[in-house]
This record gives structure tokens, sequence and C-alpha cells, in this order.
């Protein structure tokens, strides 16, 4: 099943339902070209209800443009599946790929994400109280201004299992990720590998966020401010078993904890190392002012060093 899409003078194009068909199951499909046209929404399907929430295996999803998720839209109650599916060259003002709405809650399984290119978010943007999974997926070549690969705002949500992120960059802040206000990010088994950001070489952390990782690996990154992590406000930050290589900044090689860090803010470090890090201050670690840190059976490699400035 093959499916071309003009540009067009809509809001929307390609697919939209509500209510009927009820979970329709897409296979082997390819949607190619897709487009829709200012201010418009889901470049390829706008899912709108749990009635309407499809499953798509073995699709692809090409060439897909359009202002809010490049290829989907995600709003209301929908609850998309996407099963070994291949998504390429997509752009968006939000969301290259995926813009996640109000209480959308997809999953993607086994998917590629390649070559995409955002404002905000270069594969996903989540926002209200949307959920997005991604498991044992692979990430290359994601671009944005914030979020190279994903951007979580007001209470967006994600989930990231066995996944690896690649050639990622910001041109603002995280170069793979920026989690801000109430937003909840989880990643375990995640490697991201030649990230960049001007602030939060992978990832970017403020507001309320609550962040946890477990066995992240980053590899060859680079920020002015934190090179693996920048943490502003007062979210609550667990990592634990990250390893870094190769990781530098011109302040925090690692991590970089801002002034504006206050009293109910709270990072927890445990069973991690810091190698390979470079940083004019704190080649590991920069703790300004009224940072609340805890770090267990956590090593820094030599060269590496922690600064605290109050």
């Amino acid at each position: 099943m093959q499916f071309h899409c003009e540009q067009g003078r809509r809001r929307w194009h390609c697919l939209r339902w509500w209510r009927q068909p009820e979970q329709p199951l897409f296979e082997d499909c390819l949607f190619r070209d897709s487009r829709c046209g200012d201010g418009g929404v889901g470049g390829v399907t706008i899912p709108e209800t749990v009635q309407g929430s499809p499953t798509w295996k073995n699709c692809q999803f090409i060439g897909s443009r359009c202002p809010y998720g490049g290829t989907v839209d995600d709003g209301n109650e929908s609850n998309n599946k996407f099963i070994d599916c291949y998504f390429e060259d997509s752009e968006a003002m939000s969301g290259g790929f995926y813009y996640g709405f109000s209480k959308g809650n997809t999953s993607f399984v086994n998917c590629e994400f390649k070559n995409s290119y955002a404002d905000n978010g270069g594969i996903a943007y989540m926002s209200t109280n949307s959920n997005s999974t991604f498991v044992d997926c692979t990430v290359t070549n994601a671009t944005a201004m914030d979020g190279g690969a994903i951007v979580h705002e007001d209470s967006g949500a994600s989930t990231w299992i066995r996944t690896t992120i690649d050639k990622v960059k910001a041109s603002s802040y995280g170069g793979a990720a920026t989690v801000s206000y109430d937003a909840k990010m989880y990643m375990e088994d995640v490697t991201i590998t030649d990230f960049q950001a001007i602030s939060g070489g992978a990832v970017w952390i403020d507001g309320n966020a609550e962040v946890t990782v477990k066995n992240l690996d980053l590899k060859n990154g680079y920020a002015n401010r934190g090179g693996a992590f920048t943490i502003f406000s007062k979210p609550k930050v667990t990592v634990d078993d990250l390893t870094t290589s190769n990781v530098s900044a011109e302040n925090g090689g690692g991590f970089y904890l801002s002034p504006a860090f206050l009293d109910d803010g709270e990072v927890t470090i445990t069973n991690s190392k810091i190698a390979d890090c470079d940083a004019r201050k704190g080649g590991g670690m920069h703790a300004v002012s009224y940072t609340h840190l805890r770090a267990h059976e956590t090593r820094e490699d030599r060269g590496c060093r922690l600064v605290r400035e109050k």
C-alpha cells in the first residue's frame, strides 16, 4: 500500500479520523512527500481518540513536512503504536517526526528515525500531558534549535529504553533533549554519541522537571556549559550508572549546575564515571551557588575536577 500526498491548503493531510474505523491496522505502507499547510498539524496522520488509535507495522514515512508534527500529530486520547517503522527526511516547526499533545500516548518499537529538523524537538515534541515511549529504536542526524532529538514542555513525558541516539545537535539548548516546566523523562540502557549544544550538550533540564537515567553512555559531545548535562532551577534529577567519554565544555565538562538551582532542587548521581572530560572550569562538574548534590560511588577521571562557587 502506497500513499503519495501532495501539498495542499488544508491544515492536515493524508489521514485523519475520529471514531471510524476503530483501531485500524496499517502494514507495509509507504507514505512519501506528505505535506500540510500553514499552521497545520500532522503531515501524514492525526488520530484523535482511543477508538481510532491505529497500529502501524513495517511502514515507511519519507519526506514529510508540517508545522506541528512533520509526520504525526497525536492529540486528545489516541494511543498510536508504531512497530518496525522507518522515518526519514522530515521537517517541522515543533516535532520533526512527532508532536504529542493533550493525552496522546504513543509507542515506537524497533523504529528508525533518520535526517530530521525542527525548531523545537528534532524528532519529537512532547507537550501537555502527552506521553511517548521509544523502545529498541535508533535516531541518526537530528537537528533543532532546542532539543536536537526531543523537547519536553509543560507536563509532557517520554520513556527511552535500549535506544541509540547519534549525531544530534541543538543550536541553543539540549543537544539530545530538553526537559522543562513539569515534564518528565526516563532513559535506561541508552547511548548518545556525537552531540552538541550551546548549553546541555546531551540534556538540558529546567523548572520542576523530573529526569531519571540508568545505564546512560555519553560519547563525543560538546557544549559551552555542561558537556553532558546542564541543570537549572529546581528539578529532581537521578543519575545511575552514567559513563561519559570525550565530553567537553567551557564550564562543566560533565555537569553544569546553575545559580538558579534552589533549595528544593536535587541531583543524585550514583555508580557513575565521568571520564576523558575537558573544561576551563570544572572538567567533571561545575556546581554554582546553592547546589544540592549527592554523589555516591562516582568517580572522575584523572584531570577532571569539581568546582563549586558561591
